[in-house]
């Protein structure tokens, strides 16, 4: 789905199955964020095929955080040209309390992923845009969210939705932290929010809402 030139959102709308929403960012290059379950993988490709979009396009896969729904399928987009990165947070966090949850959640362990990088926070010029890479813990302590300031555009991951906030009972959870990040992104200038889940917010004042009624209806039982 074209959200608006150079954003296309892969929403997941059953309500069965769990897995991740997924972005593609630019305009003539992409960046793709987050890619779900391998068992879904068709989702992100056949939406991408409906709008006109080839993996040729994509220069850079980001991952958001650690959680099996975001990253199990990466290894199925790297062709050896697109390359892939995440916090390093979620390195170490795979190797320990990551394989746990995987466990917990019946998904296989991730595989050893090569990455050209290890996100940090700060600025990122990726496919011909610059982006703004911010470390957001708390649902998981390697997430981050990635903000487009030309578009004005937060992807947030797990951290907020639609009226709900990530959980933080999963290991490696913070609820501290959690209400800290949201705090941090709350300040910026979004007029579309893109969660790891349900649907987008669009609009400066529907997003700000969106945080309002989280700190009203969350923070005292975080």
């Amino acid at each position: 789905m074209i959200v608006e030139r150079g954003v296309c959102a892969y929403l997941w709308e059953s309500l069965f199955e769990n897995n991740c929403n997924s972005y593609i960012l630019g305009e003539e290059r992409g960046v793709l964020v987050d890619v779900g379950h391998q068992r879904h993988v068709s989702h992100v490709l056949r939406g991408m095929d409906t709008d006109g979009i080839t993996l040729d396009q994509i220069d850079l896969i980001i991952i958001t955080h650690s959680h099996p729904d975001h990253l199990e399928a990466l290894p199925s987009f790297l062709d050896g040209r697109i390359k892939a990165t995440f916090h390093r947070d979620v390195k170490d966090y795979l190797q320990g309390e990551g394989a746990v949850l995987s466990q917990m959640m019946g998904a296989p362990p991730v595989p050893t992923i090569p990455v050209e990088f290890y996100l940090q926070e700060g600025t990122l010029d990726a496919a011909g845009n610059r982006f703004e890479i911010i470390h957001t813990p708390g649902h998981s302590p390697g997430s981050i969210c990635v903000y487009w300031p030309e578009k004005k555009v937060l992807v947030a991951g797990d951290l907020v939705f639609h009226r709900g906030v990530g959980r933080t009972d999963l290991p490696g959870g913070n609820s501290e932290q959690l209400i800290e990040s949201i705090e941090k992104v709350r300040k910026l200038d979004v007029e579309i929010l893109l969660p790891g889940h349900g649907g987008l917010i669009r609009g400066r004042q529907q997003v700000q809402e969106n945080f309002r009624f989280i700190e009203e209806n969350y923070y005292a039982f975080l």
